[in-house]
């Protein structure tokens, strides 16, 4: 399937999940991590491995401008990303 794919210009699922977590990992871990994560939503674990993403939450908030808090807002190619990964659940 993942050849089917790539033929078509889409990207396998893994790949775009990977990526995805690298944005969040880039913008989103300062806040979200460990047991103090901001409002809860712990993206990340103490340890910095991938802990439980609300994959529509997130690009929510981000294509909506309300995260990142800290910073300039995500640029249009990372909300794509997440838009990306969230559609193809």
């Amino acid at each position: 399937k993942s050849d089917q794919r790539e033929l078509r210009g889409l990207r396998p699922l893994e790949s775009v999940e990977a990526q995805a977590i690298g944005v969040l990992r880039t913008n989103c871990i300062s806040c979200h991590q460990g047991a103090k994560a901001a409002k809860g939503r712990m993206f990340f674990k103490e340890d910095g491995s991938v802990g439980e993403i609300d994959w529509e939450a997130v690009t929510r908030e981000v294509m909506l401008d309300r995260m990142p808090k800290k910073g300039k807002p995500l640029a249009k190619a990372d909300k794509e990303l997440l838009f990306d990964r969230l559609t193809r659940r």
